[in-house]
């Protein structure tokens, strides 16, 4: 089978998180043309001209979406989607819809809201702290990216203290009025759950745990973006994925797992997705993001599970292709 895989446009002078992509394009075509497929990659643009020209010197059975990014923003990340949607050309993983509601976290949180299942209550300037409540605490998070991007930790502070005419502040003004949004930061312990389409049905890969190692008292347990693309921080040494949380608290994996095949039915996730937890000292677990398209890097979280899972890596890619074409 021709396949190209389609990756963001990245320049040279690109930040971790998205030179990234490139070393996943460079993996994922690898595995596929392991497997026998005649593979090449390219970047998507938002440019007509462009992708015809590419796909007429590639003239692909099947798109491999990796996109990411387009113009550097997770905000149109769809559009790669979209285009093969319009051009009747199969295409791993979710649909453009998919992808755009799951790019934006607020509607996420709203539609599965709507569904009764639990994520963290967003927080709006009327909400204003009291002194009866001034250590509540809230996270400024941005709403179109993904991959911790303009996560610090700043952007865990006293609701008390936020400045609700500049949230942006806390976050060292990289994002502008509208791209970010205020939600209420769940005090607790950080589980990533990945999925993966085989053989037609969906499968959830052994859950992993996020520990934070070494924090100070006050210091916010997120993993920020240091903590995931910069290995010379240290907060980058004291984030440790650890599997067995089946056979530790098999009650909780159970409930992760649940709320995890929920997401993937409500936002109709396809070929391979990643949900995100928090859970609470009380135990319940909160939904914190939904990835439509997680990374697929051989060093990332997805790698990881699947190799928990005793699943290769070429099956894996395998597998999400094969589900693409099942869906022509």
């Amino acid at each position: 089978m021709r396949v190209l895989v389609l990756h963001s446009d990245i320049s040279d002078h690109a930040p971790p998180d998205e030179l990234d992509t490139l070393v996943q394009a460079r993996w994922v075509a690898d595995l596929l043309a392991s497997r026998g497929h005649s593979v090449t990659t390219g970047p998507f643009r938002p440019d007509q001209f462009y992708m015809k020209e590419l796909l007429g010197s590639t003239r692909p059975d099947c798109i491999f979406n990796l996109v990411e990014t387009v113009n550097g923003s997770g905000k149109y990340s769809y559009l790669a989607a979209q285009f093969c949607e319009q051009e009747g050309i199969p295409y791993t993983g979710s649909s453009a819809r998919t992808i755009f509601i799951t790019s934006n976290k607020c509607e996420t949180k709203t539609l599965l809201a709507s569904k009764g299942l639990p994520v963290p209550r967003t927080l709006w300037p009327s909400e204003r702290a009291d002194s009866s409540d001034g250590a509540r605490k809230a996270i400024i998070k941005p709403l179109w990216e993904d991959g911790s991007v303009g996560l610090t930790s700043s952007s865990v502070i006293n609701l008390a203290d936020l400045d609700w005419s500049d949230p942006g502040k806390a976050v060292n003004g990289r994002f502008s009025e509208g791209e970010l949004f205020v939600e209420e930061y769940v005090e607790g312990r950080e589980f990533k759950v990945s999925l993966i389409s085989l053989r037609g049905c969906v499968k959830v890969l052994p859950v992993a745990e996020i520990l934070f190692r070494d924090f100070g008292k006050e210091e916010p347990k997120i993993l920020d973006y240091e903590a995931k693309w910069c290995p010379e921080s240290p907060s980058y040494k004291r984030n440790i994925r650890e599997f067995g949380v089946e056979q530790r608290e098999p009650v909780l994996a159970e409930r992760l797992t649940d709320l995890s095949l929920l997401c993937w039915q409500i936002l109709k996730l396809r070929g391979y997705a990643r949900i995100d937890f928090r859970v609470d000292k009380r135990g319940q677990p909160w939904i914190i993001e939904v990835n439509a398209n997680p990374c697929l890097s051989p060093d990332a979280g997805f790698m990881a599970a699947l190799g928990e899972a005793g699943i290769d890596p070429e099956d894996a890619v395998e597998s999400i292709l094969v589900d693409s074409m099942m869906r022509r």
